[in-house]
């Protein structure tokens, strides 16, 4: 399933032969692009989305130019481009006076339009720079936390971000690989070209290249039309390829070759044609562990591996569980319209000591259903943490042999056993559906499956 994360917004107000043609110069350019024939139509299109940039011409049918300029105005969007013609140059000196960031005249000059449209998307950047939205360590911070071990891992996006590099991110599901992989996109010299994020789970097997290389018509049974791949669709921005521990051995040859070569072969052609992309891929399991099982290629894991970045769980950093659980219940508040809530001191250490399987993802929907359960005090039984907390204390201290373990291996031997116990209970609950436990516990199927396999697990068989 492709998802395009654009560089901004655009909403062209015109005819529809300037509509197509402005489209698709800037939709080649990264930017999503939205139309209206006249003031009403983008008046009504106001309501709906809040664009980066207003592309109007100031001739139209019905509402005057003019006019719709101040409407505009009056829902604080800076940033309108006028389109005009020769004849009408006064009608748009009086627009530029009202506030219009700047006119163009028809016919115009493409690349002229292109460079108008920039300069304002990256005084938009530079703004939100300032904001610490797009800098990265402000940003990332306030989203992930302050422990140390964020900020490590901060520091490594800020040392990757301005290269070429290929990165592998690796973390258990909810852990933030996807706002890693953005924040380094949006720091990088890439930031002007599209974002693809493939999630390489999410396709069937059978049409796995087809979606990341593209297809001619014709190349097989229902390609009824040309398609053009990921690959192509990243051209000169970056592909992020999450859960590519998902991908077949029987595509990582034509991947790697890919990646090495610059080059696609779309199925069905018989000629490449030249990328030139960044990768960014995640894994939620280690993809070195997968390459020993024979599941993922060694030349595919080394020529990815230029550069890692590995999450912590939330387990592994448990001062910042107060934190983002702090966090989200501001943020759910105000969207519910409630005042301040807080957390009983119970709740806090149910908080505290649940092992968080699904990591952020989960303890951000625990909080947002406990927040909407609650009246002004989260409660333990608001929080809806069902599994007994794993304490030190129930862990037999001593291996096999007798010998006393250390406290980082006592740890590692509580965590496993926690994670034990909420998968046990996940699966008992689901009557031995993987599926439908994967989903309680937020982690994808791959993963369940690897943890009963390593915990040894029991299953109740479905009735």
């Amino acid at each position: 399933m492709k998802k395009v994360k654009y560089r901004g917004t655009v909403l062209v107000v015109d005819d529809e032969d300037t509509q197509g043609l402005i489209s698709d110069i800037l939709t080649k350019k990264g930017l999503q692009v939205i139309t209206a024939r006249d003031g009403e139509e983008a008046m009504s299109s106001l309501d709906k989305v809040v664009p980066d940039i207003i592309i109007l011409n100031i001739e139209m049918p019905g509402t005057n130019g003019v006019e719709v300029i101040r409407r505009i105005k009056e829902k604080n969007i800076p940033s309108i481009i006028i389109v005009t013609v020769q004849s009408d140059i006064e009608s748009a000196i009086h627009a530029v006076k009202l506030g219009v960031y700047k006119f163009i005249v028809k016919p115009f000059d493409k690349n002229l339009l292109i460079n108008i449209v920039n300069e304002v998307i990256e005084k938009k950047f530079c703004l939100e720079d300032l904001n610490g939205f797009i800098e990265g360590e402000r940003s990332l911070s306030e989203l992930m936390g302050k422990s140390n071990s964020i900020r490590d891992v901060i520091q490594r996006v800020n040392k990757v971000a301005k290269t070429d590099y290929t990165v592998i991110i690796e973390g258990e599901t909810g852990t933030g690989k996807e706002l890693i992989a953005s924040a380094i996109y949006k720091q990088s010299k890439r930031h002007n070209g599209p974002f693809i994020i493939v999630d390489c789970g999410a396709i069937p097997e059978t049409l796995i290249e087809s979606e990341i290389f593209g297809h001619e018509k014709g190349a097989f049974t229902g390609a009824h039309q040309k398609k053009n791949g990921y690959f192509f669709l990243a051209n000169h921005g970056t592909i992020f390829f999450d859960e590519i521990s998902n991908l077949p051995l029987t595509s990582q040859c034509k991947f790697l070759r890919a990646i090495e070569e610059r080059k696609i072969h779309a199925v069905g052609s018989e000629s490449t044609i030249p990328v030139d992309v960044r990768i960014i891929a995640a894994s939620n399991l280690p993809l070195d562990r997968e390459v020993t099982a024979g599941r993922f290629r060694n030349d595919l894991y080394h020529r990815l591996n230029e550069f890692c970045i590995t999450l912590p769980s939330l387990r592994e950093r448990k001062e910042d569980i107060i934190f983002l659980a702090e966090r989200f219940v501001r943020e759910t508040s105000g969207e519910l319209k409630k005042a301040s809530l807080k957390f009983s001191d119970e709740a806090m250490e149910h908080l505290v000591n649940h092992p968080w399987p699904g990591n952020v993802r989960e303890i951000r929907n625990t909080i947002r259903r406990a927040a909407l359960l609650s009246d002004n005090v989260i409660r333990p039984e608001h929080l809806s943490l069902k599994t007994r907390a794993c304490n030190v204390e129930d862990i037999d201290t001593a291996d096999a042999g007798g010998a006393a373990l250390t406290f980082k291996e006592v740890s590692h031997k509580a965590t496993a056993e926690a994670e034990r116990a909420v998968i046990q209970d996940a699966l008992n609950t689901t009557k031995g559906n993987k599926s439908k436990a994967a989903k309680l516990l937020n982690i994808d199927y791959k993963t369940l499956y690897y943890k009963i396999k390593n915990y040894r697990i029991s299953i109740l068989n479905k009735s």
